[in-house]
């Protein structure tokens, strides 16, 4: 399955998006209420409309009054003074415009609030000035009086102040504001928090292929600063571990190279020329490759990697030509398949001891082996080496990529006596798993071992081939 399923995405991802998750339906909740509360029963919508036209009721309600009489003057002075206020000789052509229309609950919460002498002589309306439609409900509005003298008394609303005709969309932007500070300070946060335990993911996995890595820096929250002092101590004690075997290995390799040479000085002066003294010195040199063996294997553990963009395609020819040139085994057959060329970021020098490691095994124990190397875009090279030897049963796999583990009469046959310490695939399987790959073991139909190596694309790197041969 390609892509990121949520649980796998990195925790900082996870707590930002839980975060902006929670504002936003936090906000959807409060707008919801405040519509529902507001458009639905009237409320505080019906209130507004009705304090923003009170000047207009008090005028309407002063002309009743007086019936008209004298008001004339008194309008004249009204509209000189307030430019809320106006006279038309004849009916607005607003009213009659395809505007928006005013909100009902608005219309009426203010038509209701009107003197019965002004039932059917008031309408209101939105000016055709206002602009586009808004998705902001307005409270912006005029209205239009028919006096008794023929004509219109005007007034419009929209001259008030802002935040009093359209409250909502004020509170709405401030809320918007608002949460988006919030959301931002919250990822914020939540990264600041996140952090230290990044450092101690990408603390482990630099351990994991590299024992000298230096100790992370305590910091963040208790919680991380107990994990990362806990994987500090941890490390320590590995690395001891490691050393103490190391030096523990190559003291016994050093100190046995000593009597080893006497004895081949001793089985050269012997004055027998038979079968024992060739029995000897055969046994001599497999002690000498033992100790080799041993020693390879703890400097390959204690070297850092080096990478480099190497062509796995032509070292793995090399590899397997070398194998069929200086095999153990006289005759051995070994073929390749894949690409010309195919570029990947390893360590040159770790990987050539894997495939010398994997191909002469197949070389030495099956005399024959297919290899081939393929990627798998976008994420790896995959190189494979099959046999027709005797291979490894099932139940056997996991013990022989264990250092020091022997399967006498597997791998070498009954006739065929064992030697070294069975440390070959081990090597190869640590050395691939410091790149970030795997050394997989499965059956060979009909007969024999697949080994697949599998190494991945270094990060932000690519292919680079070349058409197969």
């Amino acid at each position: 399955m390609n892509g990121l399923s949520p649980l796998r995405w990195p925790i900082r991802w996870q707590i930002a998006m839980l975060l902006i998750l929670t504002q936003v339906v936090a906000h959807v909740v409060t707008m919801t209420m405040i519509d529902l509360s507001t458009s639905t029963t009237g409320g505080g919508r019906g209130a507004l409309a009705i304090t923003a036209a009170e000047p207009m009721l008090t005028v309407l309600r002063m002309y009743e009054d007086a019936e008209g009489v004298g008001m004339a003057g008194g309008l004249a002075r009204l509209v000189a003074v307030d430019a809320r206020f106006r006279l038309d000789p004849q009916f607005p052509a607003e009213v009659v415009a395809p505007n928006r229309s005013v909100e009902p609950v608005m219309e009426s919460a203010v038509l209701n609030s009107l003197p019965e002498y002004w039932r059917g002589r008031v309408q209101m309306f939105v000016d055709a000035g206002a602009g586009p439609s808004s998705p902001f409900p307005m409270a912006d509005f005029s209205m239009a009086a028919r006096l008794s003298s023929g004509e219109f008394l005007v007034f419009e609303a929209s001259r008030d102040s802002f935040v009093q005709r359209v409250p909502r969309t004020v509170v709405l932007i401030g809320l918007l504001i608002m949460a988006l500070t919030l959301m931002f300070l919250a990822v914020w946060a939540g990264n600041a928090l996140v952090a230290p335990m990044g450092d101690l993911a990408r603390g482990a996995e630099r351990f994991a292929g590299d024992a000298d890595s230096p100790d992370l820096p305590e910091r963040g929250p208790v919680e991380v600063r107990r994990a990362t002092r806990a994987f500090n101590r941890m490390r320590q004690r590995i690395r001891k571990l490691i050393n103490d075997r190391s030096q523990t290995l190559a003291a016994i390799g050093h100190d046995m190279r000593t009597p080893l040479t006497r004895l081949r000085l001793r089985i050269e002066l012997l004055d027998d020329d038979g079968s024992g003294k060739t029995l000897m010195e055969n046994d001599v040199q497999v002690l000498e490759r033992m100790i080799d063996d041993a020693l390879g294997f703890l400097r390959s553990e204690n070297r850092p990697l080096a990478r480099d963009m190497v062509d796995i395609a032509a070292l793995t020819r090399t590899v397997a030509d070398e194998c069929v040139d200086h095999g153990t085994r006289q005759g051995a057959s070994i073929e390749y398949h894949g690409p010309q060329r195919l570029v990947a970021s390893c360590d040159h020098d770790l990987m050539r001891r894997v495939l010398e490691n994997v191909i002469g095994n197949a070389a030495k124990f099956a005399g024959d082996a297919l290899v081939t190397v393929f990627d798998r875009m976008p994420r790896a090279v995959v190189i494979e080496v099959r046999d027709s030897g005797p291979g490894i049963p099932v139940d056997q796999r996991d013990r022989v990529l264990e250092p020091f583990t022997r399967i006498d009469g597997v791998r070498t046959g009954a006739t065929h006596r064992s030697e070294g310490f069975g440390l070959g695939l081990a090597i190869a399987r640590d050395l691939m798993e410091r790149h970030g790959g795997t050394l997989g073991l499965s059956d060979n139909q009909p007969q024999g071992l697949v080994v697949t190596l599998t190494l991945p694309w270094a990060p932000g790197g690519g292919p680079s081939q070349n058409a197969a041969s």
